[in-house]
């Protein structure tokens, strides 16, 4: 069983910034995330990733609106390094 830590508003409410958000959730970092926007949450993420973390992602809701999904390049993660770093994995998921 899965249990639910905590979640963040990624339209940053109160000036809250996606960052200050995960580090008040998770001062020690991130064991494992869901993801289904991408973008720059994912990148917060990966900047935030403990050692043998998990991310699954399953959708990328930012880039929709791009344009480039499917026909182009997309945004992807500038901070991916950090899995190699921690020794943490991310997969894909579909539903």
């Amino acid at each position: 069983t899965l249990g639910l830590a905590g979640a963040i508003d990624y339209k940053e409410p109160g000036g809250r910034t996606v960052g200050n958000q995960l580090d008040a959730l998770a001062p020690e970092g991130v064991d494992f995330f869901f993801d289904n926007v991408g973008g720059r949450v994912l990148d917060e993420v990966l900047a935030r990733i403990r050692p043998r973390g998990r991310v699954i992602i399953c959708g990328a809701v930012s880039q929709y609106d791009s344009g480039k999904l499917n026909v182009g390049r997309v945004d992807g993660p500038g901070n991916y390094l950090k899995l190699a770093e921690r020794g943490a994995q991310m997969a894909g998921f579909n539903v």
